[in-house]
């Protein structure tokens, strides 16, 4: 099996409602808790009679000029206010805030185009992933680079980690740390082993428990073919377990050899994404002739033109393969080379074997 490979990047990135203009003075940041009041301050120039506030959230953009807070001062104290306090200056002041209040806040004249006071506003609560700030499952081609994103939102800015699957040899799936940070997991040069599913985990000092968003990784690479030998109707079962020794001569050409009425069983292992469609061939006077074909939808199509032959499904030792027996009796005319043919959009592969009369 090729050996994974990954090149990993972080990227760390964080979303306002509303980005204050190039002409805007510092930004003052500010935060509050869900029903707290919040006072944005603002003195007032001695030459300046005229004054507004914009604040710009998700709602859109609102204008606020005289809506005194003296003129509420007998409002129920459980009531929303969104008013304007002069006693000291042209302070905004809102009480019960909520998540809507998130954004931008400018306190401005009618003289010029720059504010006075720029405020942004982030409303505290534990991180969370929204629905729609995530990578959905990816589809990737082998080579490419992939870039999954989890935009995660929250006050303070969550920490975003990321974490990758691994499945042990019973097949329990475990997750473990990646050593990356940010909301951006980038992977350069994809390879099929690459197809996994990761997890982004975000969290903040609010954060009870993080908050967890799971996307899969699927790779798509051309097929690839091997054959794996064995004296008995036998699959194998297990990556160790890889049948006889196959031989090789000094032209490359594999072989096994075979007492005359022994059992032969081959298994055409054919890996691929999307899942490579399966052919058994015999090389028969001079070509090749098609013995059987795993299609897809597991389906078996046996021509058995010349001979008998025993097909058979066999279970997959990893992802993304698909293994196909062809079993037989090895006599006269069935000491010949055979074909394993896999091939699916992306590509396809072959491997031949001879079978040989032990003399």
């Amino acid at each position: 099996m090729l050996k994974s490979f990954y090149v990993l990047i972080a990227a760390m990135t964080w979303r306002t409602v509303t980005a204050p203009s190039s002409s805007d003075d510092a930004v003052i940041i500010i935060s509050a808790k869900p029903t707290q009041q919040v006072r944005f301050d603002c003195t007032r120039p001695s030459d300046i009679k005229y004054m507004f506030w914009i604040i710009s959230t998700s709602l859109g953009n609102q204008k606020i000029v005289r809506q005194s807070c003296q003129e509420l001062v007998d409002d129920p104290i459980d009531v929303r206010k969104i008013c304007i306090d002069t006693n000291y200056g042209y302070d905004l002041v809102i009480t019960k805030v909520n998540e809507d209040d998130e954004g931008t806040y400018r306190c401005k004249t009618a003289k010029t185009e720059d504010a006075l006071k720029v405020y942004d506003l982030r409303i505290e609560r534990e991180a969370f992933i929204h629905d729609k700030a995530y990578t959905k499952d990816a589809v990737i081609q082998e080579g490419d680079t992939a870039k999954l994103w989890c935009n995660a939102s929250g006050f303070p800015i969550p920490s975003v980690s990321w974490e990758i699957s691994e499945t042990d040899s019973n097949g329990k799936v475990s997750f473990h740390e990646l050593g990356m940070r940010g909301r951006l997991l980038q992977i350069r040069n994809v390879s099929r082993h690459c197809s996994k599913a990761y997890r982004c985990i975000a969290s903040n000092k609010l954060s009870r428990t993080p908050a967890i968003q799971n996307i899969k990784i699927r790779v798509n690479f051309g097929a690839m073919a091997d054959i794996d030998v064995y004296s008995e109707e036998y699959c194998g079962t297990t990556m160790e377990d890889l049948g006889e020794k196959i031989h090789v001569n000094s032209s490359g050409d594999n072989y096994v050899e075979k007492r005359e009425g022994s059992m032969v069983s081959l298994v055409c292992s054919g890996s691929g994404s999307p899942n490579a469609i399966i052919k058994w061939l015999k090389f028969h006077q001079g070509n090749h002739v098609e013995i059987s074909t795993l299609g897809h939808g597991d389906q078996i199509d046996n021509n058995y033109q010349i001979g008998s032959f025993m097909t058979e499904l066999c279970p997959p030792l990893f992802n993304d393969e698909r293994r196909f027996r062809l079993a037989f009796r090895a006599f006269d005319d069935y000491f010949a080379k055979y074909v394993c043919r896999a091939s699916n959009k992306f590509g396809s592969d072959e491997m031949t074997i001879t079978i040989k009369q032990v003399t």
